[in-house]
């Protein structure tokens, strides 16, 4: 599939988030790297769901996920439960 890609966010920023959070590398920690980018896009869905609430409180929010859960969480760090549940 065109979305399996668990390479991608080797950006500037997020590798120096990485190293200032765990003192490592990708290389050397890749289930901490793993979870950490799960970690940043979990925050990111609260912020955007807090912001978006907090000025539309009727708003319906939703997402487009993969649709394998494991394959979702293992893959592209999308912890779509964590999601549904703050």
């Amino acid at each position: 599939s065109e979305y399996k890609n668990a390479d991608l966010s080797y950006d500037k920023v997020s590798l120096a988030m990485f190293k200032k959070e765990t003192q490592s590398t990708p290389e050397a920690q890749p289930d901490a790297w793993r979870k950490f980018k799960t970690e940043q896009i979990n925050d990111l869905m609260k912020r955007l769901y807090v912001t978006v609430k907090s000025q539309k409180p009727n708003v319906m929010l939703s997402a487009a996920c993969i649709a394998n859960r494991e394959d979702a969480l293992e893959v592209q760090c999308q912890d779509s439960l964590a999601w549904l549940n703050g």
